[in-house]
């Protein structure tokens, strides 16, 4: 991932995990390396072409204050934190963590590229679930924060040890008739059809359908509970800053 001295080095440090990219002017984004944050992922870095300090800017999306300083040193003066200072669109949110904005930010990016702009939802499936919307015009408006698959499961399975794991695939319709299909209903069904009527509840303030995005690592596990149509989309933080280096060169 080395480049010249314009190449921008984006890093989004999520709870668990920090995934890389790099962005030019004339290259666009290209994804790196995902590194677990308990790992030394400063080596990490370096073995996979980063030196440090890097030569160029850094732009961070960050989850955990207690990261701020190691990724500050990557490049002393140079890194910077998107949402400080403000944004350059309308975040009406706050307290708002920069991952969702920048992820429904890219979300929306999309579908302007694609021939017309039209508000968005995007649930991201991670150690929390996130639910955020965009407006048509690009105004982050804020969204629901909620457990995770994984938490949701491991509290389970210490709360209740005696009962099964949840069922690996999608039950067929109707009332589940085994405890693991009734496992399976009750965490990845039910957060489905949580996100579902939480934005049936929310369309009327967007003036029209959203086009809806899904991303994290549990996405794959909720999709096929899903019944309306939903776009797989990855490295949506990355994307947004990306579009944040190129707003600033």
């Amino acid at each position: 991932m080395s480049g010249p001295g314009d190449a921008v080095l984006l890093l989004d440090a999520g709870n668990r995990r920090l995934k890389t990219g790099r962005w030019t002017p004339g290259g666009g984004l290209v994804a790196g390396p995902v590194l677990a944050l308990e790992e030394d992922w400063e080596e990490a870095l370096r073995r996979a072409g980063c030196p440090r300090p890097w030569p160029g800017r850094v732009w961070v999306s960050c989850t955990r204050p207690e990261l701020r300083g190691r990724l500050e040193a990557l490049a002393p003066g140079a890194v910077s934190f998107a949402g400080e200072g403000g944004w350059p669109f309308p975040v009406r949110s706050r307290g708002t963590g920069s991952d969702r904005i920048l992820a429904a930010r890219a979300a929306w990016l999309r579908t302007r590229r694609g021939g017309r702009a039209r508000p968005v939802a995007v649930a991201d499936l991670g150690s929390a679930w996130t639910l955020d919307l965009m407006d048509v015009s690009g105004a982050f408006l804020g969204g629901a924060i909620g457990p995770g698959l994984g938490a949701q499961e491991e509290a389970l399975a210490r709360a209740t040890p005696h009962l099964p794991a949840p069922a690996p695939d999608p039950v067929p319709p109707g009332p589940p008739d085994a405890t693991a299909a009734a496992l399976a209903a009750g965490t990845r069904g039910a957060l489905a059809a949580a996100l579902e009527a939480l934005l049936a509840a929310w369309e009327p303030f967007l003036g029209e359908e959203p086009a809806r995005f899904l991303t994290g690592g549990d996405a794959e596990r909720l999709q096929a509970w899903l019944r309306r149509p939903w776009f797989r989309a990855r490295g949506l933080v990355l994307e947004g800053l990306a579009a944040l280096a190129a707003d600033a060169a």
